[in-house]
């Protein structure tokens, strides 16, 4: 999954579905305030919040083992 530039996201919240988060799968989203992963995602890979400079809130599961 990648949203990487999308300039105009504020807010996601990833309840289901493709649970593997690719290498700055957000970078750049400058507008970014809010994370809710869902349960079931294992690692947060590197660089993933790179340019991320509004973001205030995450929300992570349990299940996360790793982070890059």
């Amino acid at each position: 999954m990648s949203f990487e530039c999308c300039y105009g996201l504020e807010e996601l919240i990833i309840d289901s579905g493709d649970l593997v988060i690719g290498d700055y799968a957000f970078n750049n989203c400058p507008k970014l305030k809010s994370i809710k992963l869902a349960k079931g995602i294992s690692e947060i890979p590197r660089a993933c919040f790179f340019a991320c400079s509004s973001l205030n809130e995450l929300s992570l599961p349990e299940s996360i083992v790793r982070i890059g």
